[in-house]
């Protein structure tokens, strides 16, 4: 049936019998886990932060630096208007999401796709992932 080896843990060296071809123990794929949890749980925090816009810029903001082009889908939304509204929101938030794991503020040049996959309709929601900082206006007025 299942062959048992002793493997070495990469990550914290003890010796362990595997089953499953994995390269870490028991304990470390717990740890990793754990960690996993609260990368994916800081990054939802700082999601709820970041700036989105359909324009190509932000006023006020300056861009700092491109980081990609990302999207973010909805389920399929029903035949009433809360259904396709909570599928947007859905996809905004995968996208915000995406947005916060690459390091960026704000997502810009958003746009907002429906498709219909097998007879249900999706929302697509497209953007640029930035980071920008706000401008002091008085900067940029001096004459």
């Amino acid at each position: 049936m299942f062959s048992r080896s002793i493997t070495q843990c990469v990550r914290c060296g003890s010796e362990f019998k595997s089953t499953n071809n994995k390269d870490t123990c028991l304990n470390c794929r717990m740890l990793e886990e754990e960690e996993e949890l609260e990368v994916a749980s800081k990054l939802k925090l700082e999601s709820k932060n970041i700036l989105v816009a359909t324009t190509p810029i932000l006023d006020g903001y300056e861009i700092e630096e491109y980081l990609g082009v990302e999207s973010g889908v909805g389920p399929s939304g029903g035949i009433f208007y809360e259904d396709f509204e909570e599928s947007k929101n859905i996809a905004f938030e995968e996208l915000k999401f995406k947005a916060a794991a690459l390091g960026g503020n704000a997502v810009i040049g958003i746009d907002i796709d429906y498709i219909e996959i097998k007879s249900s309709l999706n929302t697509i929601v497209s953007g640029t992932v930035v980071k920008v900082r706000k401008i002091n206006r008085v900067d940029t007025l001096s004459v």
